[in-house]
């Protein structure tokens, strides 16, 4: 392409992305209004929502109720066209015609002299509470600092019917209204972003991450705001589209329109999925903070929800993406409410992960013990491998001697087991000998260096206490079985990962691989709140030889009960063997950890490129 000197070239990308129904089972509440509603926003709680609309109404919503709100006599006559609460909570924002601002702090109504009698269209707060700001006719941009009013020159005379602030980023505003008009703000000044369409866009929210905002309008338009320029979205509709809002997790946002025009756009494929909800037109769409439950205003006083049949948190629409049942609170018969699981734990409610094991199982090695030197012959080979390079001696078997050597005071449980499970976690089994420029390393003497290298490794997660005496309950108790049963999931079956777990809770410390677990689960049949729960653990085992080969090892059995209260859990405790810490040291695990990576003593001689040449 030839661009001639002076020529400005715009790049409007558009974005193919796949377009598929929705089917959406919505909830219509009783308004108690025929009044055209037009905006509508969650108190950040989630406790309640307020709806604004034409005539002064005002109304709010906890639950399913809706109630009637009285604003004061000399704005009780006039349009409110949207709504918008302080982050913090402290109070909402109502703005309308003739330039009307109500300030609402959960009971008293205050009228605000906005020193304007343009009609006000839209309005947002600044991440952090300390500004907000209006938009509405005639591109009319009020800046409000919670208690005064200033105006933004625009540079347009077109109506601006929407306004979001950037996340996180100190003011940096997005305006947009008719005719594709787009403002960028800056904390100072607007200035124009040419998005290539003319249709008039009527909502925008931003992405909680802030990496990009979504704005929607007449004729199914969807553009995408990366920060440079626009991406045009397929939204598989022609009907005008009011508004959008993103959930709190930013992985998916709604959009509402004409018609009962119902979309979800999905962050990770920016795939939208079109559908409707009822055939009133729908103005406005606020999710409710830390679900994905939607609540939408709009023509002829319609509030609608989507339905959520078995009140679990997740709606209808929701249970039929992911795979649940919408006619069962527990779909995986975990304990865990399907809503729960989704929103809070950010776990998979389809399958409760009762059972798993990793695709790589980790090997059987010899711990090593203090009493014995540690792994002063492995060291010796490695010396006379690195002489052998022309390298000077490193002194391993010596370091080794006098760090990890017998000594006065050297318990006879102290040894390496922690750095041969990190080792066999992390590293690949050594299973044959080796000779390398003459030197001669047994399958053990490989092992045996893998596994000193890893003495001092890091580790990116480390889950209970250290019980040094077992009469300390606090401590004795630690993980709690949540914890334990949280930890397995999430590393065992989640991240596919084995990790160490310190089977013995006393002041000595035996740590193992753990790479594989089965639960059973059982109803108390006294207590509907409470499960009990069966957890039969694999770990590996360091009673071999140092030159084994293989992943022998055992398991422990564990006992525990939860107990549940609106899908989620509000106790967990130790119960049968497992709560007999004082006098059976393999109750339960002490701790649970994982380690990144190998990481000698800075002090060690050995090095870690080396010992991967020997056992290549």
């Amino acid at each position: 392409m030839n661009v001639k000197k002076g020529m400005i070239l715009l790049c409007v990308f558009l974005m193919v992305a796949s377009v598929s129904a929705i089917n959406v089972k919505s909830e219509t509440l009783n308004s108690g209004t025929t009044k055209t509603l037009y905006g509508v926003a969650w108190h950040p709680s989630g406790s309640y929502a307020l709806v604004v609309g034409t005539s002064g109404t005002v109304k709010k919503v906890t639950g399913t109720t809706v109630t009637t709100l009285t604003l004061p006599n000399d704005v009780k006559s006039y349009t409110f066209n949207s709504v918008a609460f302080k982050p913090n909570g402290e109070y909402a924002l109502l703005v309308g015609a003739s330039g009307k601002v109500v300030k609402y702090d959960g009971s008293t109504f205050t009228v605000l002299a906005s020193n304007t009698t343009k009609t006000l269209r839209g309005v947002d707060f600044k991440q952090d509470g300390s500004i907000a700001i209006i938009v509405g006719d005639s591109g009319t941009a009020l800046l409000f600092n919670g208690k005064t009013f200033t105006p933004i020159s625009t540079g347009v005379t077109t109506t601006l019917y929407a306004v979001a602030f950037k996340p996180g980023y100190s003011t940096f505003a997005l305006l947009a209204g008719s005719s594709g008009t787009v403002l960028k703000y800056d904390g100072s000044k607007c200035t124009p972003h040419s998005t290539g369409i003319t249709k008039t866009l009527r909502g925008i929210d931003y992405r909680p991450s802030g990496d990009y905002a979504i704005l929607v309008g007449e004729s199914g338009k969807v553009l995408q705001f990366h920060g440079y320029g626009f991406y045009t979205l397929t939204s598989g509709t022609t009907k005008t589209l009011y508004d959008v809002s993103f959930s709190s997790d930013g992985s998916f946002a709604m959009i509402v329109g004409a018609s009962g025009t119902f979309c979800r756009f999905n962050s990770a494929d920016k795939s939208i999925s079109t559908g409707t909800m009822g055939s009133k037109t729908l103005y406005s769409i606020d999710l409710k903070p830390g679900t994905p439950l939607p609540l939408c205003v709009g023509y002829y006083g319609v509030i609608m929800t989507d339905s959520d049949s078995d009140g679990d948190g997740l709606s209808d629409a929701d249970e039929a993406r992911l795979g649940t049942n919408p006619n069962n609170k527990d779909t995986d018969g975990d304990g865990f409410w399907d809503g729960v699981e989704i929103n809070k734990y950010k776990t998979d409610a389809k399958n409760a992960q009762f059972s798993a094991c990793t695709s790589v199982i980790p090997w059987a090695g010899y711990w090593w013990p203090m009493s014995d030197n540690g792994t002063w012959e492995c060291c010796r080979a490695y010396d006379l491998y690195c002489m052998k390079k022309g390298m000077p001696n490193p002194g391993s078997e010596a370091w080794e001697n006098r760090t990890h050597g017998n000594r006065p005071g050297v318990g006879s449980w102290w040894g390496h087991c922690h750095a041969w499970s990190s080792a066999s976690i992390s590293e690949p089994e050594p299973k044959t000998p080796k000779t390398k420029l003459g030197i001669y390393f047994t399958v053990g003497y490989q092992k045996g260096l893998l596994t000193e290298i890893y003495y001092s490794a890091p580790c990116d997660m480390f889950v209970g206490e250290r019980c040094d005496d077992p009469s300390d309950e606090a401590s004795a108790k630690a993980p709690s079985p949540i914890e334990f049963q949280r930890t397995l999931q999430e590393w065992i079956a989640t991240k596919n990962k084995a990790i160490v777990a310190d089977v013995y809770v006393t002041d000595q410390v035996w740590n193992h691989p753990c790479y594989k677990y089965e639960i059973t689960v059982s109803n108390d049949p006294s207590n509907p709140n409470r499960k009990h729960f069966t957890a039969v653990v694999y770990y590996i085992t360091d009673g071999v030889s140092p030159d084994y080969v293989g992943n022998k090892g055992f398991t422990e059995t564990y006992y525990y009960y939860m107990d549940f209260q609106n899908g989620d859990i509000v106790d967990s405790q130790w119960e049968k063997r497992s709560a007999n810490y004082a006098t059976d040291h393999h109750a339960h695990p002490d701790f649970f950890w994982h380690t990144t990576g190998p990481r000698g003593d800075r002090f060690c001689p050995l090095n870690y490129d080396i010992i991967k040449e020997i056992v290549a």
